[in-house]
């Protein structure tokens, strides 16, 4: 942590140097060495019994280093005594007193007392001193009075840092300024050339230059001072060279370059620069965005004006902040054709370079779609309500006009051929046959009398009577025939349900039934009148009913009825269909979807059909 003591140099005033001398000295001072050694010097001439003293100062706020500034006396005697007691109270951030080994003439006991300067609590120093005393309780006394007089070298501290931020802050000032006319400057070359002839005047420079990338070399695009500069064809050459051989040494050039660079950079150009143009020193600070630079400032002084460490650091941070202004300006002057060619190769340059997985990720899955889309084909099909119905209906009509005498079937039951259906109360029937029986036996015995008696015209009319007495005896035996109505085949009953009617009065012709076949059915399909161009009879399709999911019936279109309706706001027009599929499930007025398969196409016409149908249809409607 502390070098060697023995490289340090001290510039102390001798121990018997008058105290008003030293304070001259002490506040006079001009270098950090002098101010602190007649501090020191001061602080030995009030502390009785001291044998050497010593001052550790840290070099760098990023490395725990300390080396001594000052040493008293001049020729400390053995200092090493006290280094031990120093790193140990800097490590521990506090005074410490430690008794020492005492020395072979000496008297009294010695020891070695050691104490922290910080500042914002940071260590920034450390006072350690050699003292031989009669007692212990001397030593207070003399801690006291080096903590009070460490508060002149916090001071010293304080004003090194106060002199810092206010260089700091003038070069803030300074940059913002720079941006600001930067950006005040409409053209882009206006703004460079501002920014460079501002630049050359903040940092003292005889000439400053601002290059940009075109190709592979560097143009030069403004020289302070000078808004034409084409005339100047040598200097222009050098300035680029030099600008050049900074991009290619990818750092900054200093030239001269300083004695303690370590790895000095190539400098021939620099130096061809200035022995044609006569400047001192020149410094050339490429800038580079994303990995590739974009441009170089070049600063050129006198002689006996180099740049230091300072000069590097504030340019740095200027190009940072002014760089992407001026590209920026420089990019939106473009033409509109070149932005696009940019902005094209730079979009091309995220899908085919380095990096970017997702976006070429989603490139290859557009390509596959476009390819997929292009090459797939699919069946184009119709949707449409479907309902399921008898392919033949059977109707049983009240025969005449009676009463309901008995009914023990309903809708949704199975009959079988010749099952009885329902049947009408039949007295009135019977006793209106025995009266024409009775009336036909009187008209018979009638007929004899007539006979007996030769009368031919009276048998004539009794032969009549008799004749219209046996047809309403046949009208009645056929009406009690037909009391009981009954099925013609095998089927189910789809409509009727005399169970709440019994003893009700119905009509002649009055539908009491309805019945159809189980194994012939139709679908009637509701199609969209949007589709019903593309349908056609003997086209196939498949239904899916809701009351069967897992299972799919196949059907032929078998007509198109050529009458639309319409239903919720919606017309369509009823195609009718066989089905070729049957289940003993099957029931008339199961509802489901059915799809009507048309023809094979590209699944992306079949995918976007109704869209560019709604298309076409609002172009038409708006345009023509």
């Amino acid at each position: 942590m502390i070098s060697d003591i023995a490289s340090s140099e001290s510039t102390a005033e001798t121990e018997n140097q008058p105290e008003a001398s030293l304070w001259t000295t002490f506040m006079g001072s001009d270098s950090r060495e002098d101010y602190f050694s007649a501090w020191l010097s001061i602080l030995a001439e009030s502390i009785p019994g001291i044998i050497q003293g010593l001052i550790f100062v840290k070099q760098d706020e990023k490395e725990n280093a300390y080396l001594p500034v000052a040493l008293w006396p001049d020729q400390g005697e053995k200092p090493e005594r006290i280094v031990e007691v120093t790193e140990k109270s800097l490590s521990e951030g506090y005074g410490m007193v430690v008794v020492l080994e005492p020395r072979q003439d000496a008297r009294n006991a010695c020891y070695a007392v050691s104490y922290p300067v910080t500042v914002d609590t940071k260590c920034v120093c450390a006072v350690s001193l050699e003292v031989m005393v009669e007692s212990e309780a001397d030593l207070k006394p003399i801690m006291e009075k080096v903590q009070w007089g460490a508060a002149w070298l916090e001071v010293y501290f304080r004003r090194s840092r106060m002199g810092d931020d206010e260089k700091k802050i003038f070069r803030m000032e300074a940059a913002l300024d720079l941006l600001a006319g930067v950006q005040s400057k409409n053209k882009w070359e206006e703004a460079a050339i501002g920014f460079v002839t501002e630049l050359s005047v903040v940092l003292k420079c005889d000439r400053a230059s601002i290059g940009f990338v075109k190709g592979r070399r560097i143009r030069l695009t403004a020289v302070s001072n000078s808004a034409n500069f084409g005339k100047k064809m040598n200097l222009v050459t050098s300035i680029e060279e030099a600008m050049d051989e900074a991009v290619m040494m990818k750092r900054e050039v200093v030239y001269p370059v300083p004695e303690d660079e370590k790895t000095p950079p190539v400098t021939r150009k620099h130096e061809m620069l200035v022995k044609k143009f006569g400047n001192g020193a020149i410094l050339s600070l490429p800038f580079f965005i994303k990995d590739h630079y974009v441009g170089v400032v070049l600063l050129e002084r006198p002689d006996g004006g180099p740049f230091e460490t300072t000069d590097i650091e504030f340019c740095k941070g200027v190009s940072a902040l002014v760089f992407p202004a001026l590209l920026e300006k420089k990019r939106n002057e473009r033409h509109i054709a070149a932005k696009l060619w940019e902005s094209f190769f730079s979009l091309a340059g995220k899908f085919v370079g380095a990096g970017y997985p997702g976006r070429k990720l989603l490139v290859l899955l557009a390509i596959g779609l476009v390819v997929f889309f292009y090459m797939a084909e699919g069946a184009y099909r119709i949707s449409a309500d479907s309902v399921i119905e008898g392919e033949i209906k059977r109707i049983a009509a009240a025969p005449f006009d009676g009463y309901i005498d008995r009914s023990d079937i309903r809708a949704g039951d199975r009959v079988k051929s010749g099952d009885l259906l329902c049947s009408l109360d039949d007295r009135d029937l019977k006793l209106e046959k025995l009266k024409w029986l009775s009336q036909k036996a009187q008209l018979k015995r009638q007929l004899q009398e007539a006979e007996a008696k030769h009368s031919r015209s009276e048998t004539k009319i009794i032969k009549a009577k008799i004749e219209q007495a046996e047809a309403q005896l046949e009208l009645v035996e056929s009406r009690l025939g037909r009391t009981r109505i009954v099925s013609s085949f095998e089927g189910l009953v789809v409509r009727g349900d005399l169970s709440r009617r019994l003893g009700g009065f119905v009509e002649q012709g009055e539908v009491l039934f309805e019945i159809t076949p189980l194994d012939q059915y139709r679908i009637i399909l509701k199609v969209d009148e949007k589709r019903i161009a593309d349908v056609g009879v003997g086209q196939d399709g498949y239904l899916i009913l809701a009351a069967m999911p897992k299972e799919k019936f196949a059907f032929s279109v078998t007509r198109i009825t050529p009458i639309s309706q319409s239903e919720e706001g919606i017309n369509y027009f009823k195609v009718e269909a066989r089905l070729e599929t049957l289940s003993d499930n099957l029931r008339p007025g199961m509802e489901g979807v059915g799809k009507i398969t048309v023809r094979q196409e590209k699944l992306i016409r079949v995918w976007t059909r109704s869209f560019m149908e709604w298309l076409r249809l609002f172009i038409w409607k708006w345009f023509y």
